[in-house]
């Protein structure tokens, strides 16, 4: 077998769905105009993701601690978005019809 294989990614450092959430809005809040499109793109893509998945009853498949399981699209294993909202929404509007669902 030829590639990368898991056991050749880096290890990065654990990061709690707060941390993350910090990471994302300090990109927002950066003033480089590109790491804060990168990250209100996430955002929006994050909303959009779990809207299709929760109509369509899936659950998303994630790593947690090194190991791969399925949570429901609500669950608070996954980082809580809302706050990042606003500063999305002034920073880069979006006609409302073209907004995900939720946010």
């Amino acid at each position: 077998m030829s590639g990368v294989s898991m056991m050749d990614l880096p290890n990065f450092p654990k990061k709690s769905p707060e941390d993350a959430v910090d990471s994302l809005r300090n990109d927002l809040l950066s003033g480089d105009i590109e790491r804060a499109r990168v990250a209100a793109a996430f955002v929006r893509s994050s909303y959009d993701v779990r809207d299709q998945y929760r109509r369509n009853g899936l659950s998303l498949v994630i790593g947690i601690d090194g190991q791969m399981q399925e949570v429901d699209p609500d669950s608070p294993l996954l980082p809580d978005l809302s706050s990042l909202v606003p500063i999305v929404k002034r920073l880069f509007p979006l006609p409302a019809e073209e907004e995900p669902p939720g946010m």
